[in-house]
């Protein structure tokens, strides 16, 4: 079943997504495009730290656990979230992060 997620407008928000497995990393470029998002996926470690430094903080950030602590460490004002093998929570946990009144 398909989860219920208002449309948001993909000229207006960016999703960065850092994940070195394949696989999900395409599984959640889909799905974020699906609800009208623009994901942004670098496909080395070094381009995206390239995005990172280059963006504004502030923005949601989907980070594997293999670059969870670089990346907040080095990038501190973004809005981090783990990515898990479960696909549908990482972008719901995305999408309530982008929704008005939430924190970040």
């Amino acid at each position: 079943m398909e989860p219920n997620f208002r449309r948001v407008r993909a000229s207006s928000r960016s999703v960065i997504v850092v994940d070195d497995e394949a696989t999900r990393r395409a599984q959640l470029i889909e799905r974020l495009t699906a609800i009208g998002l623009t994901p942004l996926a670098p496909m080395t470690p070094l381009d995206s730290f390239d995005l990172l430094s280059r963006t504004d903080a502030g923005d949601v950030v989907l980070v594997a656990p293999t670059f969870a602590e670089a990346v907040a460490d080095t990038y501190p004002g973004f809005e981090t979230h783990g990515i898990s093998d479960d696909v549908e929570d990482t972008v719901a946990r995305a999408v309530a992060s982008l929704s008005p009144g939430s924190p970040g």
